[in-house]
Formats: C-alpha cells, structure tokens, sequence
C-alpha cells in the first residue's frame, strides 16, 4: 500500500489494506496472508499492524541497490465456513440435479400456533417480533442444511458456522424499508439487546444501505405485518444459486382459540426438499414450546 505523502495519518493506507483482506477472505480459499516490509519503513509497518499484521520473522533482502534488513509479518484469517466435498455430499446427486438440469427453489408456506410466545410476550414486556426472530435464527443454525452457500467463483458448495437474520425495518411515512444486519447470539440476552439497538439505530438512519458482498452468511427475515397471508412465494433470476434460507411471517390472527401465524420457507432445491422445509415448521414449533416453558435459552435444539 502506497500513500501520497500529503494523504498519510488519515487512515487512508489501513482502510485499503482492510478492503483487501475482506475481498481475500470472501473470494479466496486461504487461512494467511503474508507480507515484508523493509525494516525502517516505520510508516508501512505500523500501517500493516493497524490492521491485524504482525512480525513472524526477519531476514535480509537483496536488492540491485544494496541488502536491506526485512521484517516478514502474517495475518491469520478466520474463515467463517467450511467447504463441502461435492463427491461425498450427502444430497450429491439431488444437487447435481437441481444445479445443472433444473434450477429451481422451493417453499412452503404454513400456520404455526403462537398462542404461548404472545402470552410470554406479554407477561415478560418483551417484543414478540424479537423473540420470534430469536427463535427462527435458534433453528436455522440448528441443522448445516440451512446454512447453505454457493462460491459462483471457485463453484465450492461451502457451509457456513453461523447464519444472521438481515431484518427489514418499515417507515411508516416513506413507506420504505432499511435493512438491519443483526449478528445471532444464542444468549438470548445478549441477542434481544443487539436486536432492539439495531432497529432503533435503523429507525434514525433510515439508510437502504443492503450490502449482500460484505454480509455473505445473512440470510433474510421479513415480517409482513398489515396481512395474515395464506401463500407467499419468493422468485430469484433463473440459474442464480443463493442457498441460504429467505423466511417471511405475517400478522397472526385468532383460530378456534389459538393464534396462528404465517410463515414462509423459501430455500433452493438442491440443497433441501420438502422434507427439510417442512423441518423448519416442526423445529420452530419445538423451540418455542421449549423458550417460552422456561429453559435454557442458549441450549441448542
């Protein structure tokens, strides 16, 4: 990285360094970046360890000038997801299948009972759509299944370690929506606090600002909150291979006695069925018997 002299001690030099990494871990299958930098290039130096570089070892360069001492340093990148061995996937021919002869996606849209969370709701003066949110992020990293990708780059079906809901938060007097990137935490303390702060601060800001490049293992979760649905489907570009789960629910309503909700799973059908679509019900339904009876609310499903 190389600065103009008149730039330097703005910051300038490290942020181009980060936008490197970031596009090294998001399209490069590596674990390490190496560097030298000369050693009384204080200037270089203390820009690289500003952004997570540091020294491993030293030796001396040759040069047409002259040898120069030279500091190597590293950076380790911690990869948010692991590669899927197509050969030995589990669903490898279903995958062959819908990835090369039919793209498609599949959903399924169903009524889940949420008598019980609106009543702890309630009672605990805590949000139904957060608690809800918390329960739906609980299942989709439940099961690798659903934290699904696709490199279009190196064409690698990777599987990522955490999946985060990017929720939608509606502006009543534009009538638009910001997207509100929150990170799942299975505390569910730590996990309502980040979410309520993340749409008060959306509320303020009222920026569109979706960046799908820099939020990769996010998937979508929309609340439709003016309609009890019946059906809803989700259609993305022919041949598009977005494998992570996009999720809607809409206004619950009264039922013989019960609440019942709408929810929508849309996935893409190479890497899950009506089998593990109709799982996400089933599992939900599970988690919140389980939430709103008092258990451990980090314990894993």
């Amino acid at each position: 990285v190389i600065v103009d002299p008149e730039l330097r001690g703005k910051g300038y030099g490290s942020k181009m360094l980060r936008l490197g990494i970031q596009h090294v871990k998001d399209h490069l299958n590596v674990t390490r970046i190496d560097l030298g930098v000369f050693e009384d290039n204080a200037a270089a130096k203390c820009c690289y360890e500003a952004v997570g570089f540091k020294k491993c070892g030293l030796r001396k360069c040759e040069m047409p000038i002259g040898t120069w001492n030279c500091i190597d340093m590293e950076i380790k990148l911690d990869k948010n997801y692991r590669i899927v061995n197509k050969e030995t996937y589990y669903r490898k021919g279903v995958f062959r299948h819908f990835t090369e002869d039919c793209k498609c996606s599949t959903s399924m849209t169903a009524r889940v009972d949420v008598t019980e969370l609106v009543k702890y709701s309630k009672e605990s003066s805590t949000k139904f759509y957060v608690n809800f949110l918390y329960i739906l992020s609980k299942v989709l990293n439940s099961r690798d299944d659903y934290k699904m990708g696709y490199l279009w780059q190196t064409e690698e079906l990777i599987c990522y370690d955490r999946i985060n809901p990017t929720q939608y938060i509606f502006h009543e007097d534009t009538e638009t929506c910001t997207p509100v990137y929150t990170s799942f935490d299975p505390d569910y303390a730590v996990f309502y606090k980040n979410a309520v702060s993340d749409i008060e601060k959306a509320k303020q800001t009222r920026d569109y600002g979706l960046d799908m490049e820099k939020h990769p293992n996010w998937f979508d979760a929309s609340y439709i909150s003016w309609l009890s649905y019946d059906s809803l489907n989700i259609e993305l570009p022919d041949g598009f291979l977005y494998f992570l789960p996009i999720i809607n629910w809409g206004k619950y309503r009264e039922e013989n006695g019960k609440l019942l909700m709408p929810v929508s799973v849309r996935m893409n059908h190479a890497i899950a069925d009506g089998y593990l679509i109709a799982n996400v019900f089933r599992l939900i339904e599970k988690e919140m018997a389980a939430f709103c009876n008092g258990k451990v609310k980090d314990e894993q499903i």
